[in-house]
């Protein structure tokens, strides 16, 4: 459904994924009773392999057979500049407890957001909350806003052009 009321649908289809695709990282989120899983890569790109949430890629987001993980063929995005994400259209009520988890490469001297929640799935958000941010020097940022700002910064860089799990 968009702002302007507008519907469509389509039938259902049954799709089954044999757990011989996934690799033993993804198996194991699985198993840990994550509510999404991105691969965000190569074939299946933003299917939601623990539900039917999946990824709508925006502003040329791409893919790479360049991923994180040993014995993962699923490669990885690429978001260009300032202006890539993933999002989905679906909404949630997030509790106070929560964890999100994600491998990301970058030599970006740019800064940007990583992951969190926002209100718009078709642009940037004006509300937004639960985010991890990467500043111009490659520190990274975590923010709530539990009616007002609160961060924790690192004293690291990660900007390096290496794969790091967050």
């Amino acid at each position: 459904k968009d702002g302007d009321g507008n519907t469509a649908n389509s039938a259902w289809v049954t799709v089954t994924v044999s757990s011989a695709d996934a690799s033993a990282y993804a198996n194991a989120v699985l198993d840990d009773g994550a509510s999404l899983l991105w691969r965000l890569g190569g074939t299946d790109g933003g299917a939601d392999w623990a539900g039917t949430n999946d990824a709508s890629f925006k502003n040329a987001v791409g893919t790479t057979a360049d991923g994180a993980l040993a014995g993962e063929t699923n490669g990885a995005a690429t978001f260009p500049g300032d202006n890539g994400f993933a999002s989905t259209t679906n909404t949630y009520t997030v509790g106070s407890s929560f964890a999100a988890e994600l491998w990301f490469k970058t030599d970006t001297t740019s800064g940007g957001k990583i992951v969190g929640y926002g209100d718009n799935p078709n642009d940037w958000s004006g509300s937004y909350d639960r985010h991890v941010y990467m500043k111009n020097n490659g520190q990274l940022v975590f923010g709530t806003y539990p009616g007002w700002t609160a961060t924790v910064q690192s004293t690291k860089s990660y900007n390096d052009d290496k794969w790091h799990h967050l």
